[in-house]
């Protein structure tokens, strides 16, 4: 078997998580705590080079294209932690544009709890799979819909991009 698939790295994304929405802060957060409240969730899905899977520039970019709402006295809430955990994932995979386009498509089905927590779920199920070398489990949306499919096709984007990127940094030489 291969090593890799043995390795810590291996293991750290097999049983990586991500805080579903209610698990996000509830209390509204300056600029400064929302980056390092996204780094601690989101750095094992970097490169170990990487020094910051979000800066001060891109959120206030984000905020600028209408890609996130403005904050709110230069505060920002649970939702804003949702929309920038989804897009600092997926900006591995889409340009900013595509994520825009994806994130409309889902809001106009669900409710931003449910499209966060099921991108969560689809998340960790596919980085589970791609880690263990298997396939990923059935969907785990009651009803598949265009919208399941393609926030799928995301999430497997993500985990392969990842596990990729993981291999080769173990093995770069």
């Amino acid at each position: 078997m291969d090593s890799f698939i043995q390795s810590d790295k291996a293991q750290e994304m097999r049983e990586y998580t991500l805080p579903r929405f209610h698990e996000l802060p509830k209390i509204q957060i300056y600029l400064d705590q929302l980056i390092t409240v996204l780094q601690q969730i989101l750095s094992p899905l970097f490169d170990a080079d990487t020094q910051q899977c979000m800066t001060a520039s891109m959120i206030n970019n984000y905020a600028k294209q209408g890609v996130i709402s403005r904050p709110v006295k230069k505060k920002y809430t649970r939702d804003h932690i949702a929309y920038l955990i989804f897009i600092a994932a997926s900006k591995q995979v889409l340009s900013i544009d595509g994520i825009r386009k994806l994130i409309q498509i889902q809001l106009d089905s669900y409710p931003l709890e449910a499209a966060y927590d099921y991108f969560c779920t689809e998340l960790e199920n596919a980085l589970h799979a791609v880690f263990n070398g298997a396939e990923p489990p059935a969907d785990t949306a009651s009803t598949q819909t265009q919208q399941t499919k393609l926030m799928r096709a995301d999430v497997s984007a993500i985990a392969h991009k990842i596990y990729l990127s993981k291999y080769l940094e173990q093995f770069a030489a």
